[in-house]
Formats: C-alpha cells, structure tokens, sequence
C-alpha cells in the first residue's frame, strides 16, 4: 500500500503542477463557489469508484483540477506583489519541506497518531466556524487565523494517514492519496496566503 500511495501521489503532484502552469498561461479565471460544489462530487464519485481502474482516472481529474484552480492564485500573486514569484517559490519550498518532514517522522518513529483525530476533528469544526464568521465579519485577520488552524490540522492529518498507511490501517491506496494530496493542497494555499498577507503589495 505504501509504494501504491507514493507512486500515485508523486504522478498526481506532478500532473496538477502542469495543470497549474497551465492555468498560469492561459489567465484563467476564479471558478468561485463552483470549486467547492465540483470538489464534493470528484470526492463522491471517487469513493464509490475507489477499487476500480475509474478511481484512479478520477483521483487524476480531481488533483488536476485542484492545481488548475491554482492558477488565479499564482497570477493574482505574481501581478499584485513586486516579490510574487518569490512567495509561490517559498511557499512551494516551505509546503514540500513539512510534507517531507512530516512523512520522514511519521515513518522513522512508527507512532500511531489514532489519539489524535479527536483533536483534528474539534479542528475542522473550529476552522468551518471560523470561516463562517469571516465571511459575515468580513474581518482580514481572521483569514489569517484561519489559514495557521489549516495549517496545523493539515499537519495533523498528515501524520495521522501515514501512520494508517504504516501500520496497515488504511487499505485503500486511492484514498489515502487523496486525502494526503489535499493536506498538501491546503498547507500550500494557506502558506501562499500568509505570505501575500505579510507581504506589501506592488
């Protein structure tokens, strides 16, 4: 199961990183709510599709539409900030660093992590709350709250999935990707916007 996760997280990152240049290229527009609505059905179809050859075509429609969505960030950063290129390098640089760290601890301790999911899932309801809050507020600091809290349960989750994956725990390689690549994916956002946030625009 280890290879399996690894091998198909490795061609995943690499294939949204080439819908992200893309996306670069070509300009392409914030998808807005749409995001989140085409999200929860790719996560839905690959659920039931996760045994078969589809679950992993559809792993790579997800991952590849989640770096496409990549590409406004990346334009948005690189045309308001003198230095944006510098943040999405830094940010690229510090989120594959925490992966890698992460991992290397996950396996060289062999800990399970199991008594942290009651935290992680406290987590995700603190974050919806606090996002929630920062759409009627409409408070920029809580933004900036919000991104350290996904930060940290990415981690956690992290962590948490490798030690599954470890111990054997979690059977399924198409999901554990999945739910890997997408801590990644919101380490790396979070990241991005924490730097545009300290950073002075152009």
């Amino acid at each position: 199961t280890i290879k399996k996760v690894y091998i198909l997280l490795s061609l995943t990152l690499i294939f949204s990183a080439m819908t992200a240049w893309i996306s670069v290229v070509i300009n392409s527009q914030p998808f807005g709510f749409y995001i989140i609505l085409i999200y929860i059905f790719m996560l839905y179809i690959i659920n039931i599709s996760k045994n078969n050859f589809f679950g992993i075509i559809f792993t790579f429609l997800l991952t590849g539409f989640l770096g496409y969505t990549l590409g406004p960030i990346f334009n948005k950063i690189i045309q308001g900030y003198a230095d944006g290129k510098l943040i999405i390098a830094m940010s690229l640089s510090i989120t594959s660093m925490i992966f890698i760290l992460l991992s290397l601890y996950a396996f060289l301790s062999k800990k399970r992590f199991n008594y942290i999911i009651v935290f992680l899932s406290t987590g995700i309801i603190v974050i919806l709350t606090l996002i929630i809050l920062a759409i009627i507020l409409k408070i920029q600091l809580l933004q900036l709250v919000i991104s350290y809290f996904i930060i940290i349960i990415s981690c956690g989750f992290i962590l948490y999935e490798t030690s599954d994956i470890i111990h054997n725990t979690k059977q399924n390689y198409i999901l554990a990707t999945i739910t890997i690549y997408i801590q990644i994916f919101n380490i790396l956002t979070s990241v991005l916007y924490i730097f545009s946030y300290n950073t002075k625009k152009d």
